[in-house]
């Protein structure tokens, strides 16, 4: 940024000279763009960056456009996500259904905006949950990467821990089917036994190599709704992981990208020993991304 006459001296200090008329004019302030001053207090002006909600448009400052728009969001007020979601179960009582208020009080606090319940049933592989878009075809799938940023947000919540007794695995995110580990996905993962604790892991799996970060956030033990979020940049080359709006991993590779790998989004509870039925609640789900102008 800079301040300078309209007509600028040529020659050596001593042999300079500019006529009064020149002297007089009003300088020119010149510089990348927009000044002013962000510090308090009298000084020199400073350089001033457009925010997400203004832009400039004919010299003029102007309210800009949303930058992220909701592109699927549900609070689960009907079945099966307001009919945006494809339910998938096995096993007997297997089940997905919006909870009735015969449930824990967590759960009946919520009843006004909706919670979805997806249960194993009563037999030792019993699995249920559920798939966006309705129809489960790769032609379908519609979220691919390295193109624009995706954000995905999701609260859940599980009635009981996996133990020895009973022992299950919970997997949330943006992936092909509910109920198997994708070959391309980028999601949150609950397995005591393959991952030797009780936390979330975030994971990200491009042809099946997978990157994995234990988040340090025990999700068997938790007793109300965790917060998930997931942020992937426009680049397909880094993805946050957050829980209760706290970063939890970073990672940068395995990330799959490219038209080839398109997904959708899918959670879903799946039981590998025991016969007494395990509850993954979900109170809401939405997809996120730039607003394409």
């Amino acid at each position: 940024m800079a301040l300078t006459h309209t007509a600028v001296a040529t020659g050596s200090p001593s042999g300079a000279q500019v006529d009064r008329d020149e002297w007089n004019a009003i300088h020119r302030l010149s510089g990348p763009g927009l000044v002013g001053r962000v510090a308090s207090g009298a000084g020199n002006v400073e350089l001033l960056t457009v925010g997400p909600g203004l832009v400039t448009r004919g010299g003029e400052l102007i309210a800009g456009p949303i930058r992220d728009e909701i592109r699927v969001s549900t609070d689960f007020f009907g079945s099966l996500g307001e009919g945006m979601f494809v339910g998938g179960a096995s096993g007997t009582g297997a089940s997905n259904a919006i909870v009735s208020n015969n449930t824990p009080a967590e759960i009946v606090t919520r009843q006004g905006d909706g919670v979805h319940q997806s249960t194993t049933g009563t037999t030792a592989t019993g699995r249920a949950g559920l798939l966006w878009p309705l129809t489960n075809s790769a032609v379908n799938f519609n979220i691919s990467f390295g193109v624009t940023a995706r954000t995905l947000e999701a609260s859940l919540w599980l009635s009981a821990a996996s133990d020895a007794t009973n022992t299950f695995l919970v997997r949330a995110g943006f992936m092909a089917q509910e109920n198997i580990i994708p070959a391309n996905g980028i999601y949150f993962e609950y397995d005591p036994v393959a991952n030797g604790n009780q936390n979330l892991w975030c994971m990200s799996r491009r042809d099946n190599t997978q990157t994995s970060v234990d988040s340090g956030v025990d999700f068997g033990a938790a007793t109300t709704f965790q917060r998930l979020r997931i942020e992937v940049n426009a680049a397909g080359t880094s993805v946050t992981f957050f829980v209760n709006e706290t970063l939890v991993a970073t990672i940068t590779t395995n990330i799959m990208t490219g038209s080839a790998r398109r997904t959708g989004m899918a959670f879903g509870i799946a039981k590998s020993v025991g016969t007494t039925a395990r509850l993954l609640y979900a109170d809401y789900w939405r997809l996120s991304g730039p607003r394409v102008q």
